[in-house]
């Protein structure tokens, strides 16, 4: 039977095996920069013409009252 401490040291040792293959994964994506990452005006451009919001729709969310949580007073 196996103690807590050989079952917790076997899990380290699963877990220090598992960051190291996700490491490795990420090596190549690190090593080439922010490709793929997008900015806001990606973001913007992917989004043109999907919805149409004006400054006051923007400001009538923004501004609401919040919604009240159960068990709060």
């Amino acid at each position: 039977m196996m103690t807590n401490a050989t079952v917790l040291r076997s899990q380290i040792r699963s877990l220090e095996e598992q960051l190291r293959v996700l490491y490795a994964q990420v090596q190549p994506l690190a090593a080439s920069g922010s490709e793929g990452a997008f900015g806001l005006a990606d973001l913007e451009g992917l989004l043109h013409g999907q919805v149409e919001s004006t400054p006051a729709d923007i400001d009538a969310v923004l501004y609401q009252q919040p919604l009240e949580m159960d068990g709060e007073v």
